[in-house]
Parts: C-alpha cells; sequence; structure tokens
C-alpha cells in the first residue's frame, strides 16, 4: 500500500513539474528571447485614435526603415531623417540593370556603391556557412509578412522568390554535402528566406514602406542634436535638430519619439543624449576589435554559362553553396537573386587576420583557397575548387568586382544597463546604433527586424492618453530590457567566434579565453542542423546560443533534466530502460544522463514523438509506435502560391 502511495505521488509531482515547466516555457521564455509571440499584432495598425504628433527616425536605412513602418501603425505621422539622397530617389527603390565599376589606381575593378556610409553594401546577406548557423532568417521573412500587406506583390516586381532555408547549405569540414539538401519545395511547410543581397534587402523594404504607409514623410538631411525636459518627472526628448542639405540651416522637428537608427556611429550614445543633458556611463558601450580583413567578389554569371556550373544541385538562386571556418582565415560564396536582367550573381568572401596579400583576382582567390589547411588536408570535395577554377576560367565574361573593408570593432549600446533616471522615456535605439555584428553572419537585417518588432511590441502596449499625448514614464526603460535579451544570443556566438583569433582584441575586463564552452554548444548546433532531412529544429526556434535552448526543451525533458540532478540513474531507466545503460550511469552519473537526454531530445525531433525505439549504446532509430515526424511550427514559411 505504501509502495502504491509513492507511486501515485510521483505520478502527480511529474503531472505538476510538467505543467508548470510549459507554463514557464510559453510565457517566460518564449517572450523573453524570441519575436514569435509579438509576430501575430506586427502590422496591425492601432484600433483607437492613434499617438498625437510624430516620430522622429534618425537614420533611412533598412533598421530606421522597419522602425517607420512600425511606427507609422502606432502614431499620426513618421518623419525619416537619412543624409544621402540617393535613398530617396530612383537609386532607393530600384534594383540597377547591371553593377556599375570603375578601377582602382592599382588596375583593380571594384563597385560603385550609391550608399557609400555602408561597408557591405553588396554583400550577400544570408546564411553564411560559421559554426554555429544563422537560423534568425526564416522568423525575418515571417515578420515582413506581418508588416508589409504589399510584400508578395514587391517581391514580384523585383523578380525575388523566397528559398527554402538551409536546403543548399554545405560547411566543411564539419558536414559533407548532402543530398538532402537538394529539396527546394517552397510549399513543404520548411521554414523560408529570402536569399538576397544587402543591397536587395534595403531596396525591397524601402519599396514595402513607401508603397504602404502614407503618412511616413522622408527628408534628406542629418540630425545634429536633440532638445530635452529634463523635469525629474518628465525626462523626455521635446525636438530634433535637423540640418538639411538643401538649407545647410538647422530645422526644430518636435518628437513624441526619437528613434536613433543612424548606424554605427552611435550617435544618440556619444553626442545626442549626453548634448541634451543624460549622463550616460563609457561602461554601457562593450566594444572589442577583432582586426580582420575581409574581401568580397562579385561575378555576374551568364545564363548560357548555368548549364555548366560544377556544383552537384546545378545553378540556383539562394542558399550558400560552400563554407569553410575553424581557422585564422575562412572562406565562402553563395548564389544570389536575379537582377532585372535575369544575371545571377556569385558572391565569394575571404577573410584573414594577417593577410600578407589580399587576392584581387580570380587566379589570386583559387591560390587563396587552395591555401587554406582544411583544402590540403582533403576535407572539401573536389567540387568546390572545381567550382572556383569555373570562375577563374570564365572571368572575363562574369566581369567580377572586388570589395575590400576591415572589421575594426563591434560594440554594444548596453542601454538596458543604463540607470532609471539616465535615459529620457521617448528614446529607443535600433540596428548598429545599439549594437554593431560581425557581418560575416549575415545577420545585421535580421537583428534590425527583431528591433522593429519588439518596438511594435512595446508602442502596442501603450494605453495612449489624450490628455497627456506622451509616452509612460517607462517606455524607453521597457524597450531596452525587453530588446536585450533577443539580441543578445546575436552578440556572445559572434564575439566567441572572433575571440578564437589571437589579434582580437577583447572587451575590457574580458579575456580572449572566455567563451570555449559556448562555442562548443554553437558547433554542435550547426552539426544537428544539418543531420536531419525535414527543417531541423534549432532552424525553427533560434537557437546559436544556451538560453533560448531551455524555450525549446519541453515539460517532460525538463522533468528528465530535474530528475537527473537528483538521481542519474533513474532518469537513465526511464530513457533506455534495465540494461547496459543503467550500469554505465551507475558508473558515470550526471554525464551519462545528461548525454542520454540529449540523445532523446534529438530522437523525438528527427521521428517524432514516440515514433522511435531505443537500440543501445545512445542510438536512437526509427519504427516505433508513436506520431510521425514533427511538422514544422504554423506560421513559419506558409505561403499561399
Amino acid at each position: 500500500m505504501a509502495s502504491l502511495d509513492i507511486v501515485q505521488a510521483l505520478f502527480l509531482s511529474s503531472i505538476l513539474v510538467i505543467g508548470l515547466a510549459r507554463i514557464f516555457r510559453r510565457y517566460v521564455l518564449i517572450p523573453r528571447y524570441m519575436i514569435d509571440a509579438d509576430l501575430p499584432k506586427l502590422g496591425t495598425p492601432r484600433c483607437d485614435n492613434k499617438i498625437l504628433g510624430q516620430a522622429v527616425v534618425c537614420g533611412g536605412s533598412v533598421a530606421g526603415l522597419l522602425a517607420a513602418a512600425v511606427c507609422s501603425d502606432h502614431f499620426e505621422s513618421v518623419r525619416v531623417v537619412e543624409p544621402e539622397a540617393s535613398t530617396h530617389d530612383e537609386r532607393g527603390i530600384e534594383l540597377p540593370a547591371n553593377y556599375e565599376r570603375r578601377f582602382d589606381d592599382s588596375g583593380v575593378p571594384v563597385p560603385v556603391t550609391p550608399r557609400k556610409r555602408i561597408m557591405q553594401y553588396y554583400a550577400y546577406h544570408n546564411a553564411k556557412s560559421i559554426p554555429f548557423e544563422p537560423v534568425f532568417h526564416p522568423t525575418s521573412y515571417t515578420a515582413l509578412q506581418h508588416l508589409f500587406p504589399n510584400l508578395q506583390a514587391e517581391l514580384d516586381y523585383l523578380h525575388i522568390k523566397p528559398t527554402v532555408m538551409d536546403r543548399r547549405n554545405a560547411q566543411f569540414p564539419a558536414d559533407p554535402y548532402r543530398k538532402a539538401f537538394e529539396n527546394d519545395d517552397i510549399t513543404s511547410g520548411a521554414p523560408l528566406t529570402l536569399s538576397i543581397s544587402r543591397e536587395t534587402w534595403e531596396i525591397l523594404v524601402r519599396r514595402c514602406v513607401k508603397n504602404s504607409r502614407s503618412n511616413i514623410k522622408f527628408v534628406t538631411g542629418t540630425v545634429v542634436g536633440v532638445r530635452a525636459t529634463l523635469d525629474a518627472r518628465n525626462k523626455r526628448l521635446e525636438k530634433v535638430l535637423i540640418r538639411t542639405d538643401a538649407s545647410g540651416e538647422v530645422d526644430e522637428v518636435e518628437a513624441r519619439l526619437v528613434v536613433d537608427a543612424a548606424g554605427t556611429a552611435q550617435m544618440g550614445f556619444h553626442r545626442w543624449l549626453k548634448s541634451a543633458g543624460f549622463a550616460l556611463p563609457a561602461r554601457l558601450r562593450h566594444e572589442y576589435k577583432p582586426n580582420r580583413q575581409v574581401v568580397n567578389a562579385i561575378f555576374t554569371v551568364p545564363t548560357h554559362l548555368h548549364d555548366l556550373w560544377p556544383v552537384p544541385w546545378g545553378f540556383k538562386p539562394g542558399g550558400l553553396t560552400f563554407g569553410i571556418s575553424g581557422e585564422a582565415r575562412s572562406f565562402w560564396a553563395a548564389s544570389t537573386h536575379p537582377s532585372l536582367l535575369y544575371l545571377f550573381s556569385v558572391i565569394v568572401g575571404m577573410s584573414c587576420n594577417n593577410w600578407p596579400i589580399r587576392p584581387h583576382s580570380a587566379s589570386e582567390m583559387v591560390a587563396t583557397f587552395c591555401d587554406l589547411k582544411d583544402y590540403r588536408d582533403g576535407r572539401v570535395p573536389p567540387w568546390v575548387l572545381d567550382t572556383l577554377k569555373f570562375l577563374e576560367d570564365h572571368e572575363v565574361e562574369c566581369e567580377p568586382f572586388w570589395s575590400d573593408y576591415s572589421h575594426r570593432s563591434f560594440s554594444w549600446v548596453r542601454y538596458h544597463k543604463a540607470e532609471i533616471d539616465s535615459l529620457p522615456k521617448n528614446f529607443v535605439a535600433v540596428g548598429d546604433a545599439v549594437m554593431r555584428l560581425n557581418p560575416s553572419a549575415g545577420q545585421g537585417c535580421t537583428k534590425a527586424v527583431y528591433d522593429a518588432v519588439t518596438l511594435g511590441a512595446c508602442l502596442g502596449s501603450v494605453s495612449f492618453d489624450k490628455d497627456k499625448a506622451d509616452l509612460p514614464e517607462n517606455f524607453s526603460r521597457k524597450f531596452f530590457q525587453k530588446q536585450a535579451p533577443r539580441i543578445e544570443h546575436m552578440w556572445t556566438p559572434l564575439k566567441d567566434m572572433d575571440y578564437r583569433a589571437p589579434e582580437c582584441v577583447p572587451v575590457d575586463g574580458e579575456s580572449l579565453e572566455d567563451g570555449p564552452w559556448r562555442r562548443r554548444f554553437a558547433q554542435e548546433v550547426a552539426k544537428l542542423c544539418k543531420k536531419h532531412k525535414d527543417p531541423p529544429y534549432p532552424l525553427r526556434t533560434h537557437l546559436p546560443s544556451p538560453n533560448p535552448l531551455l524555450a525549446n526543451m519541453k515539460g517532460s525533458d525538463i522533468l528528465l533534466v530535474l530528475i537527473a540532478i537528483v538521481l542519474p540513474p533513474l532518469a537513465a531507466f526511464m530513457i533506455t530502460g534495465c540494461g547496459c545503460d543503467l550500469l554505465i550511469n551507475i558508473i558515470l552519473g550526471h554525464i551519462h544522463a545528461f548525454w542520454l537526454i540529449y540523445k532523446k531530445m534529438q530522437a523525438e525531433k528527427m521521428y517524432g514523438v514516440g515514433g522511435y525505439t531505443y537500440a543501445g549504446s545512445g542510438r536512437f532509430t526509427g519504427g516505433g509506435v508513436g506520431a510521425a515526424p514533427i511538422a514544422p511550427q504554423p506560421g513559419y514559411g506558409a505561403t499561399n502560391y
């Protein structure tokens, strides 16, 4: 009888723990680290009267445009201030028919870009093959679908089609090329993304904004400062000072909300707020210097060469072709969208910390690749070198140009750590103005989406008082507190990756020895991403760092972890039954129990709950009694064609 009571107590306790774990996951972990819960309301204008006055967005690049679109749903009017005039004419909303080139003093063809302030304007902005995989991009595409009702029309106008995430993504030496990557069915429910360049990202978003938001006004000018009210009970920014290019005079524009989207200069932190009387300590800004040089080569491949393309899956737009990393140098290549003349671009990127000679020709590019340790050790398939030699053989027809830049420093202004009274209540920062990421990961635009969705969620929670016509006292602090954990797990893995190089200068108070276990975790996630035929669960739940992993665990997994902490053999018994694994666990304890839990989670993601059997030695095989493989989460990559 006593044994029955114990069993009943354990059963009820298990049900309670699972229920609490699910509640904690749904209402705490997911809202904290992900934007998924905020997407349904994104792009929905306020049902009541909009907030009186205007929001001023300082910067008209991707982050500023997305923030302006969000603000237009909540404010009467929005003003976007951008110093580069090219963004306001045809060059800002049309893809060029051909890339414009010029030759530098050394005779190297270099691009002529209309956006002189953007370092990687022509870079490929999606799915770079780095150790932890950029798993955010499908969410970006879903967010754009919610934010812009005219997205599909603009995609059709620019001849852009979404692609299946990670289908042609081969990383070496971590994982060989797999046949499963050939599936390009965008109606399969797999996560979709936009495999486009940084240039196309901005043009697409600008077209969406201009053709869907009539209450946004664009101004060519430079923000030179702000004026503030420093009343103890009402610390807010009153006006934005704008120097217009036409007259050179400084106009004072009233603002209910000021959005710093001015880019890497981070003017809000360095100048505007301090000059307005807000004391922001230097310790809020974390900066490290990777001292890394990068060369991008862009080849325009004519149509008649597509059938000769030596890549196993053929010449297709979108998707990463290959990537090699893991040493002081890295090498990647990607095929991207067609231009208006249906010419496809292939972008080849090379980076190094100490580059004696930067490659500026196809032959030098091939030589650089052949000097990589992974290639010399025979860990890269032959078709990779064949592809590069193909570009070398057809260099004249492909008319490449070369773009050099240096990764001097990356920084994060941690506004969420500021004292309560040191921030105005109506100031936010988005994009590079709050965090400048290593652009090699191609996540800058995606982070801008995260910022915009977070801003929309904060504005949507505001209960507007017409008599006050003001934002709440804690609005800025609430935004930065909500923003920080969502973007921190973009910052930390990239920083850990850069810390591998001895030339990197770390953040003050940190060491290059920091973060080895996180790097190991990221590498394991990358391998896991590639071992599943169906869209892997990290791609659907954003897992480049450990924190969001908890948000992906089921209640039963959390219960197993708790049991493994208290009594490891019991956890092993619940997974494998009575056998050699139980004996091994009695000897090894916690390590073996956690390893079994991890393998069980892998099996559930691959075969579905109950759709596997334990084969011993930590191996699970399909064919158990239970569900079929888990389908992708609703809303990810769902399109109607």
